[in-house]
């Protein structure tokens, strides 16, 4: 997930680039669906972090 949002500041700016969790999580298991948001959440992060410092 990291390298797929680092992808898109390439093509966005940093401050432009919306991670958007409606990917296909309906019809996943309540625990699949949090396990891959939790996922999302922490690569976004560290994408994140590499820009603020």
């Amino acid at each position: 997930m990291r390298k797929r949002i680092e992808a898109g500041v390439d093509v966005f700016s940093p401050e432009a680039m919306l991670i958007d969790p409606d990917c296909g999580l309906r019809m996943q298991s309540r625990d699949a669906a949090f396990g891959k948001l939790k996922n999302m959440v922490a690569a976004a992060g560290m994408v994140r972090a590499g820009y603020t410092g």
